[in-house]
């Protein structure tokens, strides 16, 4: 270890031990709900996979390296395609909720209060599996598929996870590099796009209501419900805004850089994507009243 590796370990546990704290509050907090809406269920989903990446992989990862212990190679895959599958399911899960709210704020300007297809709990659970299931199709590849081995020496006497990702750009594996290719294009760079033309979509509608909602009289109920609303889609936006930020970063990371010729490439690609799992539950769950600063003291 070099003199920065305890300070990053350092952080790494702190961020993870308040990424798993916002997320346990934000699932306590649904599940205590008698009735869950479309949006809930969307966001309890996002939760779990949170959980999976910090909790499942980062804690473990952290601790098998302050330990000195080396795993089994099937243990590295198992976590490899664990890490994959929850931040992927997370990104999905962030799809649905970004082109959800857009569905509603686009049917409460037309349709008013009326419910929209999506706002039946059994779509949005069929929805939900459909997104669990496309994540574990897209990761269950890079499970079979081996690192390279120039790579792969140099990261387990680390103690890194391995990665069909990390190979030299000169030589790539042509089965590694058609992977990444097509991971990258359909589990990150579609999901991106989608999200950054909802929220920009979004943005615009907010901005119409903005200008019209002197013209419009409403009742004080209504009244209530609208600014309920819209401060909700506005805390959505928010969480859209760091989920691009985070993911532009990380495709560049993985398409400008070297893997192979970065100590520190597990430690950055950590911090890039966890900024979002452990910010967004907060974003989520105070931004929509789901719970309080009081709840997380008690967690």
């Amino acid at each position: 270890m070099d003199l920065m590796n305890p300070v990053l370990l350092v952080l790494r546990y702190l961020i993870s031990i308040v990424g798993i704290i916002g997320n346990i509050t934000l699932v306590v907090s649904i599940l205590s709900h008698s009735h869950m809406k479309t949006f809930e269920i969307f966001l309890l989903g996002l939760s779990f996979s949170n959980l999976e990446g910090i909790f499942l992989v980062s804690i473990f990862d952290i601790t098998t390296r302050l330990a000195l212990q080396s795993l089994e190679e099937w243990s590295f895959k198992i976590l490899r395609f664990m890490a994959s599958l929850g931040e992927t399911a997370t990104i999905f899960f962030t799809v649905l909720i970004s082109v959800f709210r857009y569905q509603k704020l686009r049917h409460a300007e037309a349709r008013g209060n009326l419910p929209t297809s999506w706002d039946n709990t059994s779509t949005a659970w069929a929805l939900s599996g459909m997104s669990l299931f496309l994540s574990f199709c897209f990761c269950l590849p890079g499970y079979f598929i081996e690192s390279d081995e120039r790579v792969d020496n140099h990261t387990r006497s680390r103690n890194f996870l391995t990665d069909p990702f990390q190979c030299p750009r000169i030589n790539c594996p042509a089965i590694n590099l058609i992977y990444k290719t097509l991971f990258l294009l359909f589990s990150n760079l579609i999901p991106l796009l989608i999200i950054t033309a909802t929220s920009g979509l979004i943005l615009k509608v907010l901005l119409h209501r903005r200008k019209t909602v002197s013209d419009v009289y409403d009742s004080s109920h209504h009244h209530h419900q609208n600014l309920y609303f819209s401060k909700s889609t506005k805390t959505v936006l928010a969480a859209m805004c760091i989920f691009q930020l985070d993911w532009i970063m990380y495709l560049v990371l993985h398409l400008a850089f070297d893997s192979s010729k970065m100590d520190n490439w597990s430690e950055i690609e950590f911090f890039i994507v966890t900024t979002y799992t452990t910010i967004s539950p907060y974003v989520y769950g105070i931004g929509t009243n789901i719970f309080s600063c009081r709840q997380i003291v008690k967690v």
